[in-house]
């Protein structure tokens, strides 16, 4: 027997399963609050109203984990983004990477990257996963960010890369 609930939330559930897309993001919690905001604007902005969101450390990192030197997480994560896609009938897929990513920084094969040059295989990686998406699903639109904080750590920027 269930036990009474801990908390109720009053929004109503939306139990059709047909979702907009999946958001593929980093799980470093100093970011949540700014990819939720990141998501209202594109609800605000597109097409897009419902969204997987599936929290990886690394994001992007986990299709490529062995060539980073962790344990292999890519057939895993290959899975579960299948599953969303296929599952949840998603038409477009946002992957978003950040600015100290501890996944990138203390990855066995990038200990002696610049803070410029992780930047770019990050993005190298953001790049490499879209291809990866968009060959195995055509039809899927692939969108990729790259965030940051600002300079004096009043906001965080979100930059679309190409």
């Amino acid at each position: 027997m269930l036990q009474p609930p801990e908390y109720t939330s009053v929004i109503p559930f939306e139990a059709d399963d047909h979702l907009d897309g999946l958001m593929l993001v980093c799980s470093d919690g100093r970011f949540e609050n700014h990819v939720d905001d990141f998501r209202k604007y594109l609800v605000e902005t597109t097409e897009l109203r419902r969204l997987d969101r599936y929290f990886v450390p690394g994001a992007q990192l986990q299709f490529l984990s062995r060539e980073a030197g962790y344990p292999d997480a890519d057939l895993t994560t290959g899975f579960w983004a299948r599953f969303f896609i296929d599952h949840h009938h998603t038409g477009k897929v946002i992957i978003i990477g950040h600015e100290h990513c501890a996944a990138y920084r203390f990855a066995p094969a990038y200990q002696n990257l610049s803070d410029d040059e992780l930047r770019e295989r990050q993005n190298t990686d953001l790049r490499l996963i879209r291809d990866f998406i968009t060959n195995k699903y055509p039809s899927i639109s692939v969108h990729l960010y790259y965030m940051r904080p600002t300079i004096k750590n009043n906001a965080v920027e979100f930059f679309r890369v190409e």
